[in-house]
């Protein structure tokens, strides 16, 4: 059970400092109440989520939010997940073994040597150096700072793990977080702290009820940054400080296509982390405000762009004399706004209040999104995401594949930027998109198609519906393939939220990309196969689905990697497909042994041929080379005159392409020629000049 304390708490709709518990202060960790908690000055009620209270709703404008806390649910899974199960082992043990492993590299002489005593690799972690660098900022911004028994606000708290710092310190720690699955999963690993759920927009706290309030990574992620600083201030006592550390900025004026550029091709924002990169005017405008009040410090742990003269800098010189600091420097206030308006790089802050804040009392508007109800479908991010679809704007809905407004949104569903001139779009993991419903469309058509990757799998693609599994297929790589599903239960004007995911056994993002050039709900159940129209980013396996390679042996040219023709043969083994082969005179010992193998011809020097004919109209052949260029030169050693036969280059990897006709490749071959002889001209023309230029300066 868990036992509610709310006396330095205020509404944050109406500010009353009247906030109590309706029906008791004890409460289940495992439940939801709806309403638990009410104002006693306006009636708002509130509700206590998995044992937190939400004082706060959540409105439309947080979606891109709300979609960042269903995307990642499936990542905490809240069975079993009782505070009550947690305290039966020490308080926060791994937090705490993180912790000393972070200091302890931190003072080792051999980092190397220490992280290999303790089982932990920056290569297989990759997350480590990002964690050593909150480290390093975070000791040395609260260093000064006294925490045996000091009041500690942390906002955007997360799971608790810096949290957990400051319980060890002997600090009394109330912990604020936006997602209900993240505060409950801190509730579950630091107990001994309070936690609340909320906007940061208005905090639920009564002024200077804190010594030290804390942010660490959090300010990016917030719609609002200089409310939140504001609220932030506001409930610090005076002579308390606020820190905030590890957030991402760029140049004050810029815009979001910085952030798109940035993360385009992320992973983690792909699979739906809302990450940013604010501008620099919005850390610091809440400051500027109030800098009489405050003593500030600026903090940066790189900055990129800097441009140190003010002549340059007024008269917004691109490139002039600027350069990068990649090391923590340390700014005044007056510094970070002349030199860091115009940089992006890495941001912290240190302000100590020296009086109260004359701030008018924040306001938070009531929300269209009940928590109760957004919290009960996070038992996975499908649901969650279904739940999501009623109340996304409107200008998210129905937006075109190929269009490119509303990037970020596109982005952090899972869709990559749409390259221009392709009537397709890349998607990376899962892809989302939200459709208005009409009454006649009782199937959904998507067409897709995973590219060919160098290891083998079995990849699977699934699409839902409002969170229902429609469609379970498994795809052949390397085709475009229509899937038509029947669709029930769709109410006609209402939202409904598509998902198409991939399922691969393969972690690399190249395997977990598809692309996709048709999606839409409609009323014709028609679905086509395949066939070799649609083959795209394909390897053998595409080409064995469309009966382009049948079960007789296949004729293939071998070149002299001996490596990659033996990779080849053994893929075409694994399909069923024997050989008949073509290979380098000094490697046939080679090749001879190779089971399923029959060898039918020998070159030398890409000259001198002996080979029967295994070029024959209607049949495929294949010409395993390191390049196209390679490919055309065998081809034409092996093609009699006048035969056309279709042929594919087999690359490294597997990946498969068709051989261009003996037109495109002659042509392609004078290209190549008249490329070399360019390369070869151009140095000689380099040298003539200089002679020129030298013969001119030495005349009288």
């Amino acid at each position: 059970m868990i036992r509610l304390h709310l006396d330095d708490t205020r509404c944050p709709s109406c500010a009353a400092l009247d906030v109590a518990c309706v029906d008791g202060d004890l409460f289940e960790d495992s439940a939801i109440y709806e309403n638990a908690v009410r104002c006693r000055e306006c009636g708002l009620g509130f509700d206590v989520i998995w044992g937190v209270p939400f004082l706060g709703q959540f409105a439309q404008s947080d979606i891109l939010s709300l979609i960042e806390i269903a995307s990642n649910a499936d990542n905490y899974s809240r069975k079993q997940n009782t505070v009550e199960q947690s305290v039966q082992v020490p308080e926060v043990t791994d937090y705490v073994r993180w912790q000393d492993l972070l200091e302890g590299y931190h003072l080792s002489s051999d980092r190397e040597a220490y992280l290999a005593d303790h089982g932990i690799s920056p290569q297989v972690a990759t997350w480590f150096p990002n964690r050593y660098a909150e480290h390093v900022y975070f000791r040395a911004l609260t260093a000064s700072v006294p925490l045996q028994g000091k009041r500690v606000l942390d906002v955007g708290a997360g799971p608790g793990f810096d949290s957990s710092k400051f319980v060890r310190a002997g600090s009394s720690v109330t912990c604020f977080e936006f997602s209900p699955i993240l505060a409950h999963e801190g509730l579950r690993k630091v107990p001994k702290a309070r936690w609340f759920g909320g906007n940061s927009n208005a905090l639920p706290f009564r002024e200077g009820q804190f010594d030290l309030v804390v942010a660490n990574a959090a300010l990016h992620h917030m719609k609002d940054i200089s409310k939140a600083i504001e609220e932030m201030l506001r409930v610090l006592r005076p002579d308390g400080y606020m820190i905030t550390l590890c957030d991402s900025y760029r140049k004050t004026g810029s815009s979001e296509d910085v952030e798109i550029e940035v993360f385009k091709n992320d992973p983690a924002v792909l699979m739906g982390v809302n990450e940013g990169i604010p501008p620099f005017g919005e850390f610091v405008s809440a400051l500027s405000r109030h800098r009489e009040r405050l003593d500030i410090e600026v903090i940066t742990s790189e900055v990129h762009g800097l441009q140190p003269d003010r002549l340059a800098r007024g008269l917004r010189l691109p490139k002039v004399g600027k350069r990068n600091l990649p090391y923590p420097r340390q700014w005044s206030f007056d510094e970070a706004i002349d030199f860091l308006s115009s940089t992006s790089g890495g941001l912290a802050l240190r302000v100590r209040l020296k009086q109260p804040l004359a701030v008018s009392s924040p306001k938070q508007m009531l929300g269209t999104i009940k928590p109760a109800d957004f919290a009960r479908a996070l038992d996975s991010q499908s649901h969650g995401i279904a739940k999501l679809a009623a109340y996304v704007p409107r200008e998210y809905i129905d937006l075109s594949l190929l269009g490119s407004e509303h990037a970020k949104f596109r982005l952090l569903n899972g869709w990559k930027l749409h390259e221009a001139g392709l009537p397709y779009r890349a998607a990376f993991g899962r892809a989302r998109s939200f459709h208005s419903c009409r009454r006649i469309d009782d199937f959904l058509r998507v067409d897709v198609l995973l590219p060919h990757v160098p290891k083998r799998d079995i990849p699977v693609i699934v699409i839902q519906v409002n969170g229902e599994a429609v469609a379970r297929r498994s795809l052949c790589r390397g085709l475009w393939t229509e899937i038509v599903t029947p669709v029930e239960g769709l109410e006609p004007g209402a939202v409904a939220a598509l998902e198409i995911r991939i399922e691969t056994t393969l972690g690399d993002s190249e395997a977990r990309t598809f692309y996709v050039r048709q999606c839409e709900f409609t009323s014709d159940r028609h679905e086509r196969r395949s066939t070799e129209t649609d083959l795209g980013h394909f390897g053998l396996e595409a080409l064995v689905y469309v009966s382009l390679i049948g079960p007789s042996p296949i004729p293939v040219v071998l070149w002299h990697d001996y490596g990659a023709g033996v990779a080849t043969i053994n893929r075409l083994r694994e399909l069923g497909i024997a050989v008949r082969a073509v290979v380098a005179e000094e490697q046939v010992a080679f090749y001879g042994s190779e089971p399923g193998v029959e060898i039918v011809g020998t070159y030398k020097n890409d000259e001198d041929l002996d080979v029967k004919e295994i070029y024959e109209p209607g049949r495929t052949a294949l010409i395993v080379a390191p390049d196209l260029h390679t490919a055309h030169r065998l081809d034409r050693l092996m093609r009699p005159k006048g035969v056309e036969s279709r042929c594919f280059v087999v690359l490294p990897g597997g990946y498969a392409v068709r051989m261009p006709s003996r037109r495109c490749a002659d042509a392609s071959s004078r290209m190549a020629r008249l490329e070399r002889l360019k390369g070869l001209f151009l140095p000689v023309k380099r040298i003539a000049g200089t002679i020129r230029k030298r013969a001119a300066w030495s005349r009288p």
